[in-house]
């Protein structure tokens, strides 16, 4: 209907076997928003390269014709356009490579601005003798531009503010970044450091494996931070919220006896806090880092760190029933 009725010039290429129908429906599906004499502007300049034109062309004339013919609906998409824009750091999509994603949809002048700054940053890393390529000194040129920025106020800073990373290492190969929850390779670790635009603050070890207890119920910071570092996540089956946003649980309730100690302490977000406290889920601390949970319905779980596995119904005479009811 739109290409018969409002198309003209390209239906009677179609009817004419000198247009494929596939490609007057492609353009049928942009110029429907169209009033009319959009819609008449595009077939009269679109028809007669319609067999060659794609979608680029397509959609520029169509901008034209609204811009034209309707620039109050014009005004309105380019305001919707503009809520849309946004920037997104995959920092949860972290390797252990160091390296994550970044994309973003911005206005047309801050893009020309945002390529021109990186374009002189890399420049700027060439001539300092970095002799990467250039896709890399682009990359590190964002870097360059954010470490310039950040600080008080809201021009660039004479003097970058601290952003700290935590990373743990766990031997000479392989550790761990806290701040994205993802494994980290000691060499990017090593680069970081050497960057003369690093400062590195080494912080006091956290010795996971002691065993701290105090005589009261709340839970002492150097406590918590052992159980953060411990778990990494919320314990209950299956949750992946991060350790250290969640509440720090006396598996054993304080008031029945339960110490305030690293063999007792684990942490939950506070929406399995509450399930815990009064859903009737319970669980049992088994060793550091390892967990036995029981739902309301009976069904049990095995949750450590790297995950959690189902174990099913329990049937009465089974061993581990006998441990559960002990």
């Amino acid at each position: 209907l739109e290409v018969h009725y409002r198309l003209p010039q390209l239906w009677a290429r179609v009817t004419a076997g000198e247009l494929p129908w596939w490609r007057a429906a492609r353009i049928a599906e942009h110029t429907q928003p169209l009033p009319k004499p959009g819609a008449a502007h595009v077939d009269a300049h679109l028809a007669p390269v319609a067999h060659k034109g794609g979608v680029v062309l397509t959609e520029r004339l169509c901008g034209e014709a609204l811009d034209t013919y309707d620039p109050a609906q014009a005004e309105e998409r380019r305001q919707a356009a503009a809520e849309s824009r946004r920037v997104d750091i995959h920092l949860e999509q972290a390797g252990r490579h160091g390296t994550i994603d970044i994309t973003a949809t911005v206005d047309l002048a801050d893009a020309l601005d945002v390529e021109a700054a990186v374009a002189h940053a890399a420049a700027d890393l060439e001539t300092d003798g970095f002799a990467d390529s250039l896709d890399v000194r682009r990359s590190r040129a964002l870097g360059v531009i954010a470490r310039h920025y950040l600080g008080t106020g809201h021009g660039p800073a004479t003097q970058p503010r601290q952003v700290p990373i935590h990373v743990h290492l766990r031997d000479q190969q392989v550790g761990r970044c806290e701040t994205t929850r993802s494994p980290i390779s000691v060499e990017q670790v090593k680069g970081w450091c050497t960057n003369p635009a690093t400062q590195v603050v080494i912080k006091p070890v956290i010795d996971l494996n002691a065993h701290l207890r105090v005589d009261a119920y709340e839970v002492p910071d150097r406590l918590t931070a052992q159980v953060q570092e411990r778990d990494g996540t919320c314990v209950h089956p299956w949750c992946t919220r991060p350790a250290h946003t969640c509440d720090a649980d006396h598996c054993i309730p304080y008031d029945t006896g339960g110490p305030t100690s690293s063999d007792n302490i684990a942490p939950l977000c506070r929406r399995h806090h509450r399930t815990k406290t009064h859903g009737r889920w319970r669980y049992r601390f088994l060793r550091p880092g390892h967990y036995l949970w029981t739902s309301p319905t009976g069904l049990v779980y095995y949750r450590d760190g790297t995950g959690t596995v189902d174990l099913g119904r329990l049937s009465s005479g089974s061993p581990m029933h006998a441990v559960l009811s002990a």
